[in-house]
């Protein structure tokens, strides 16, 4: 058995990585939907994604699924 460990609570969302983007975002009726060229590219049949986690900081950002 795993154990999990919560330190904190946040918010990492298409519309924002703070409370207050994300407030304005939708606010101001922002979308997160972008098109990514780089999906169309790698084969995929639509190029829509959303824009959570492709850029922190300098570089893209993956995510990895661990089962």
């Amino acid at each position: 058995m795993n154990r999990v460990v919560i330190t904190g609570m946040g918010i990492w969302s298409c519309l924002g990585t703070t409370l207050e983007e994300v407030k304005e975002s939708l606010y101001n009726g922002k979308s997160g939907i972008i098109l990514d060229p780089v999906r169309k590219e790698m084969g995929f049949r639509s190029g829509p994604t959303c824009t959570a986690c492709l850029y922190a900081g300098t570089g893209p950002v993956r995510i990895l699924r661990h089962t």
